[in-house]
């Protein structure tokens, strides 16, 4: 996924050339090494987690090698390696023979001494050799019998342009494409997608350890995010699906249509599978909810925590319908949280406000390492990150509104410019003296968030997220796709100094909204007000009143604007709802289509909310009737290229019926995206 990325945001296709090629040379007289001329990188033989967890003989262990071409004749061939190991020696061995597939001429074992630099290990041999194509290779003693192990490595150029044979890890030998094919090819014979379309922890029982990877409480396997994994597993199975997106543009960029058909047919059929697998509806204190749940193990009993990170990154990667998004966003405005599993508390998002935590629910049972400790002590029981509140803004954009998404971002702005910048501070209640980041309240003495640290870099997505709801940035195989919109408290916006393509790019992005007359106004209920319009529209806006307007928050409006059919029942054209209402604030409800003044449309509250000892309504005329407002939006953009090294960008249309576009500039109706593309020359 981040080499897809990477192409995708930098045009650099050189890059899936790439090669890896070990250092190698011989006694020959001639300019050595032969190979990995500017080796500076590690390729390691991956001994550690190399072993049968049944105890076993491995029938096979992990090696390298490398081909090379001597212009000179050679007596001894030389390789370099290393080992980070400290406590004990690690020892190998090293062969030499005339093809990858050839018996070995000569074979010695070696030792590298713990803590040693790198070294020069040699394999003298007992005749003289021509000049020619040969092969040398290396394995670890510990491979496939320890899980722990000091570790050798090779010296290679990571980045190899050199005129040789591509080196060999096992019985791989290729660039990084063919990598990257190898891997997914992997993930789709070995991780049960060939079966189910769906990445799952296979129930292997007879050939494995009984409990291994069940997903059971007292399974053994353990995520990366330290609760127990296994089974069906909601945070595994997503990234089969985005690699096949991965691949799909990859092959696409490479102008591969063939292979580019079939991995985007392959996504259709995994998100098939996985929403007919994890979607659920739950129940959580009288209200009903829908969402992802978090695993199923070999039993089929489903462990389900309100895992809200699995949701909101199932949903940023397009595997969520946009009616289930709305559904995940819902729950996490609108449900409740408990850290004891009794007591249920309002506003997901009162108890860390950047972002939702982790999960909703507490877990005390299936969770391995760090299960002990209580809810919002630590990031996978209630505790949160940055990277959940990037996904969290991305999805708000794409699927429910960039009014949504702009109030929630105003929380997130809030909390960063507190004192700490969401760098956190050291409190020493943990064991052993060690200290952890704190981010909670100063009467906590512990709470884990984890903001900006060194150790999770991964949160810096946050600022990137920030560009992607803003201006609808998403990568695509033909180029960048953008769809920007305006919130609505905001007339225009610009963002400076963004890289793509090698180029810094300034994107000036204005809303353009014209009134539009109300006609045959009809209020029969307190929620719902029929009417029709003078003109072509997009927009229509509410007007709100909070009495007193203390809290400051967490007063709640939903709308929905709706269409007459022709049989006189009502279909929904657009949905939003806000979670912070002002006092005299509009809230508005956008469509992402223009509507026919010639239909009959009517806007419904659906949803209305506010703290205790407050009061939240929509303002009325004299008649008693809403006051309402319609307004026809277009975007406008215009983006300015600097530094651009080679080649030049350009816009076209991606839907809607706009003029051709000439320059970097173009207005959007509704709904409407644009293409940016570079060409080189």
């Amino acid at each position: 996924l981040a080499l897809a990325t990477y192409v995708q945001a930098t045009g650099d296709l050189s890059i899936l050339d790439s090669k890896h090629a070990y250092w190698v040379g011989t006694d020959g007289e001639e300019p050595q090494p032969l190979v990995g001329k500017k080796a500076e990188g590690r390729a390691y033989l991956l001994p550690a987690g190399d072993v049968r967890l049944d105890k076993k003989a491995p029938e096979k262990v992990h090696t390298l090698g490398q081909s090379f071409k001597a212009e000179k004749s050679f007596k001894r061939v030389e390789v370099r390696l290393g080992t980070e190991g400290t406590k004990e020696d690690a020892s190998g061995r090293i062969w030499f023979s005339k093809s990858p597939d050839g018996d070995p001429i000569a074979e010695r074992d070696f030792t590298l001494p713990k803590g040693s630099p790198i070294q020069t290990v040699s394999l003298e041999l007992e005749e003289t050799f021509e000049p020619g194509m040969y092969f040398v290779g290396i394995q670890d003693h510990d491979s496939g019998k320890r899980y722990f192990g000091p570790g050798i490595y090779w010296v290679a150029d990571l980045d190899s342009k050199e005129d040789a044979p591509p080196a060999m890890s096992g019985p791989f030998q290729g660039d990084l494409h063919d990598r990257m094919k190898l891997l997914f090819d992997y993930l789709y014979e070995h991780t049960g997608v060939k079966r189910e379309n769906l990445s799952h922890y296979q129930d292997d029982r007879e050939y494995n350890i009984p409990q291994q990877k069940s997903g059971r409480v007292d399974s053994m396997q353990n995520s990366f995010w330290e609760c127990l994994g296994g089974g069906y597993d909601a945070f595994a199975a997503l990234w089969y699906n985005a690699a096949c997106t991965a691949m799909a543009d990859i092959a696409t960029r490479l102008g591969d249509t063939e292979d580019a058909k079939r991995y985007q047919d392959l996504r259709v059929l995994a998100d098939d599978a996985y929403n007919q697998k994890f979607w659920t509806t739950v129940e959580e204190n009288e209200k009903t909810f829908s969402r992802y749940t978090g695993a199923i193990d070999w039993d089929g009993k489903s462990w389900d925590f309100g895992f809200t990170y699995y949701n909101l990154e199932a949903a940023d990667r397009g595997i969520a319908s946009p009616t289930q998004a709305r559904d995940i966003l819902w729950w996490l405005d609108r449900g409740q949280w408990t850290r004891d599993n009794q007591t249920w508390n309002d506003h997901i998002y009162s108890i860390w406000d950047i972002a939702a935590p982790f999960n909703t629910i507490n877990n005390e049972t299936w969770i391995g390492i760090t299960g002990t400790l209580p809810y919002m002590h630590v990031l996978t029981n209630g505790g949160t990150r940055m990277d959940i509140a990037a996904r969290d803004l991305t999805v708000r954009a794409k699927y429910l509104s960039i009014d949504n998404m702009h109030e929630r971002m105003k929380r997130v702005l809030g909390r960063f410019s507190s004192p700490d910048r969401l760098t956190g501070g050291r409190t020493y209640d943990d064991p052993g003296g060690r200290g952890r980041w704190h981010f909670g309240t100063p009467n906590e003495d512990r709470a884990d968030i984890e903001g900006f640290r060194e150790i999770f870099p991964q949160n810096g997505v946050l600022a990137t997220a920030i560009v992607r709801a803003y201006l609808g940035w998403e990568y695509d195989g033909e180029g960048l796709k953008l769809r920007p919109r305006v919130p609505s408290d905001f007339s225009e916006y610009t963002f400076e100094d963004i890289g793509y393509s090698g180029a810094l790019l300034d994107f000036h992005v204005r809303a353009e909204r014209q009134p539009v007359e109300v006609k045959k106004r009809s209020q029969k209920s307190s929620k719902r007000l029929m009417f029709s319009a003078a003109d072509s529209f997009n927009r229509v806006g509410l007007q709100c009143r909070v009495q007193p307007f203390e809290n400051r928050r967490n007063s709640e409006i939903s709308l929905s604007l709706q269409k007459m059919k022709e049989d006189g029942d009502w279909e929904e054209v657009a949905v939003n709802w806000y979670n912070h209402v002002s006092d005299q604030q509009w809230v508005w409800v956008t469509a992402d289509e223009d509507l026919d003044p010639s239909d009959e449309y009517r806007i419904e509250v659906s949803h209305l909310s506010a703290p205790e000892g407050e009061d939240i309504s929509i303002v009325e005329r004299e008649d008693g009737q809403f006051e309402c407002q319609l307004e026809s939006e277009t975007t406008h953009l215009q983006i300015e290229a600097d530094l651009v090294p080679e080649g030049k960008f350009s816009l076209e249309r991606v839907s809607g019926n706009g003029d051709s576009i000439e320059g970097l500039t173009a207005t959007m109706g509704p709904g409407e995206s644009l293409l940016l593309r570079k060409t080189n020359p």
